[in-house]
């Protein structure tokens, strides 16, 4: 039977039961028009679980928000980033509050679809809000955790008519492992070139949020190993001892298929063919049957053949999967 991994991290933010005049440079370089703006707090926490869940993973599987977190709020069509609202707990916690600074509203219009409020986490200065959807930049290149997703890889969304906001994932995913040594870059394409990072514009499908277009997007999708290995190496794993890697995906059907290549750091590279391959939106592959570098042969990188690995933030997150 297949188990599928529930990612439906629905945040409630609730305002708080009062709001202050802003006194002090607290967060200034994200909002400079600091007359027209009031310091607003915000409760958040898993509507359905009661666990806010978003970006760690504890010790029993939850995961947890995490201290720095950041979120852009929007209200209705917005310049630029909208609002940056960071949460305030010190340590992971299943329940924090966020703060920001966000314009003065004095009522939300009921039935007005250009007076919700939008929420994207992660906070992007990219990322943006025309009142009926958002455009947020997706990552190209992504650091894994070990046994997680890199952080700012998978995206949420939300909005509402007020301050009381559930949080749907985007995205999905495979989770794997690997039985090579020395690989440091790990890239997924479709057989079609199908779009997979960049600029997205991101609606609401009935209930859930659902990429409509792709701008300026890029086919390759690269995921290298976990900041904190000192050899910049994915880990080959040992018998009893899976150590999973995560590569957050755009949910669609890759009709005709899609390769994963490997780049080890000896200037040897492999490709590895899947055929017909579904990526749902709010789950995750676990790949069980095999490594997912199974029967791929290494041989020199041609020449002219160029791969120039960049160095994003790394992230931890976790979750479980089904078999494949």
């Amino acid at each position: 039977m297949k188990k599928y991994l529930a990612l439906c991290f629905c945040a409630l933010l609730a305002l708080a039961s009062c709001t202050q005049e802003i006194e002090g440079d607290a967060l200034d370089t994200h909002d400079q028009a600091r007359q027209t703006h009031q310091a607003v707090t915000l409760d958040a926490y898993d509507a359905d679980a009661a666990l806010a869940t978003k970006t760690e993973r504890a010790e029993d599987g939850s995961v947890l928000w995490s201290p720095g977190d950041a979120i852009n709020l929007f209200y209705g069509a917005s310049e630029g980033p909208g609002s940056y609202f960071v949460a305030e707990n010190t340590e992971a916690s299943n329940i924090t509050t966020f703060r920001g600074y966000i314009e003065v509203v004095t009522g939300v219009v009921e039935g007005s679809s250009n007076q919700l409020f939008w929420g994207v986490y992660p906070y992007n200065l990219n990322n943006s809000c025309n009142g009926t959807s958002t455009t947020i930049d997706l990552q190209q290149i992504q650091r894994s955790g070990e046994n997680s997703w890199g952080e700012g890889a998978l995206v949420s969304v939300g909005r509402s008519q007020g301050l009381a906001m559930g949080f749907y994932n985007l995205l999905g995913g495979i989770i794997f492992y690997v039985t090579d040594d020395d690989i440091k870059e790990i890239v997924f394409r479709g057989k079609d070139s199908e779009p997979v990072a960049g600029p997205v514009t991101v609606g609401f499908d009935g209930n859930s949020p659902a990429i409509s277009s792709y701008q300026d997007t890029a086919a390759d999708l690269r995921l290298l190993p976990p900041a904190e290995y000192t050899k910049q190496a994915f880990k080959k794993t040992s018998p009893g001892d899976t150590t999973w890697y995560f590569m957050v995906i755009p949910p669609r059907v890759y009709t005709n298929g899609h390769t994963v290549t490997f780049y080890k750091n000896d200037g040897t590279y492999g490709v590895r063919e899947f055929g017909k391959r579904t990526v749902n939106r709010n789950n995750f592959t676990r790949i069980r049957s095999a490594a997912l570098n199974n029967g791929v042969e290494f041989v020199p990188v041609p020449s002219g053949l160029k791969i120039v690995p960049d160095d994003p933030t790394g992230g931890t997150y976790d979750g479980g999967g089904v078999d494949w």
